[in-house]
């Protein structure tokens, strides 16, 4: 029997067995707010709390969401609360000029952009439907704790 492998397929796993074990350490001295140290039920909590923040912000399956961040908690989860709830991701080098990440975003057709705070000044040009600097702020909008994802 063969059975497709899933970007969820990981996260459901490391939530049921391994869900008080410390799954992402996010790192103390960064642009956002550290989440700190998460366990894999937090993960698994804040990708799905993600995915109902898109839904009700109207970003539906297949939709774009482009990400310009450093590794972060927030972009790992990111993985899992876009992609794995039928959306798609579109991680952008925070490298990259404004020009770049701008002509990224509009070929790639994002709907979304997802912008760490130390970008954000740089990175304010680049047009797009919604637009989040990422940190406390940013969370409360972007992650639904209230209801379960479409």
């Amino acid at each position: 029997m063969q059975t497709p492998l899933t970007v969820m397929d990981f996260l459901r796993r490391a939530e049921t067995v391994y869900g008080d074990r410390i799954g992402i350490v996010d790192e103390p001295l960064q642009p956002a707010e550290s989440w700190g140290d998460l366990t894999y039920r937090r993960v698994a909590e804040l990708a799905r709390a993600q995915a109902a923040g898109l839904d009700r912000l109207g970003i539906g399956p297949g939709e774009r969401v482009a990400i310009v961040s450093h590794n972060s908690a927030r972009l790992m989860t990111s993985l899992y609360g876009v992609s794995g709830h039928g959306r798609i991701l579109v991680p952008v080098n925070f490298r990259l000029r404004a020009e770049e990440v701008a002509y990224i975003v509009e070929h790639s057709g994002a709907s979304a952009l997802l912008v760490d705070p130390e970008l954000d000044e740089a990175l304010a040009g680049v047009p797009v439907k919604h637009r989040f600097v990422l940190g406390a702020e940013s969370d409360a909008q972007l992650y639904d704790f209230d209801r379960e994802p479409v």
